[in-house]
């Protein structure tokens, strides 16, 4: 299964929304409400909304249980694209450093 992209708050709404239906009191309301609207987008959590858009509760749906039970730390993704990229900088300054290292030998002999 492919790791989805979380932000931290998502993250905390996710767990919640595990043991909890409704947002806890000690919880901003305003950042649950719109960390369940970018969840549902990602189809981990039904939410159940008012008519004035207020979120009234919420619950995992069953991609989103089996989600937390894949990745329980709720990692996100690993860019390979950047660690490619990093791996060859670093290759072609080693390679440049080299081919001077070299050039300046021959220069001195």
């Amino acid at each position: 299964m492919e790791r989805i992209k979380l932000t931290k708050e998502e993250k905390q709404v996710l767990r919640l929304t595990k043991h909890y239906e409704q947002c806890p009191s000690t919880y901003p309301k305003k950042m649950f409400q719109a960390c369940i609207y970018t969840l549902e987008s990602k189809g981990l959590v039904r939410g159940c909304w008012s008519s004035e858009y207020e979120i009234v509760g919420a619950q995992l749906t069953n991609f989103g249980k089996l989600y937390m039970a894949v990745n329980p730390r709720l990692r996100n993704p690993i860019d390979l694209e950047r660690i490619t990229l990093a791996i060859a900088s670093v290759s072609l300054a080693l390679a440049i450093v080299a081919i001077l290292i070299v050039g300046f030998k021959h220069l001195f002999n």
